[in-house]
């Protein structure tokens, strides 16, 4: 995991919980997602008070850490009362939606080349429910890895280049 803010780290979390809510909303920028459903997500086992409060102060604490302000022109963070949504107009980049768009694109290369790894090794929040939502998708960029590395070797034996097709297997 690696942030960055005009070229500097941010490394201030006060939690590995306020960590994942950030790569959770910029992993699914422009969806948005009902505050009921995100404490559930990261406070599982608190009751619904409990884990609301506690989103409401995780947040507070992340557009602070962004530097957000109430009434910002371009947040990275639109919340409301009852909805919490990543701006995916806002200033961003994210290596993840690089490679899943390289994949759209059916660049295989791109996506063979862009692919480092499971995705988030070793990271956790104490959140079973988070937990077993990033093993999907780590699983589902593996699976996409694996799939652009068969029809590239497929390529490379087609065209007889066997040195490269042997190296991609």
């Amino acid at each position: 995991f690696q942030a960055t803010q005009d070229g500097e780290p941010i490394t201030n979390f006060r939690s590995a919980r306020i960590k994942g809510l950030l790569i959770y909303l910029a992993y699914t920028a422009g969806q948005s997602h009902a505050r009921g459903k995100l404490a559930a997500l990261f406070w599982p086992d608190e009751p619904d008070g409990v884990a609301k409060k506690n989103l409401r102060q995780s947040l507070y604490r992340l557009r602070q850490l962004l530097g957000e302000a109430d009434g910002d022109a371009q947040p990275f963070i639109w919340v409301n009362r009852s909805t919490v949504q990543w701006n995916a107009s806002s200033d961003y980049q994210l290596d993840v939606t690089n490679f899943l768009s390289a994949w759209e694109q059916e660049e295989l290369e791109t996506v063979v080349d862009s692919y480092q790894g499971e995705l988030l090794p070793d990271f956790g929040c104490d959140s079973d429910t988070f937990d077993e939502w990033l093993r999907q998708e780590r699983d589902r960029l593996q699976r996409i890895a694996l799939d652009a590395l068969f029809a590239l070797t497929g390529q490379r034996l087609a065209q007889a280049a066997y040195g490269e097709a042997q190296s991609l297997a």
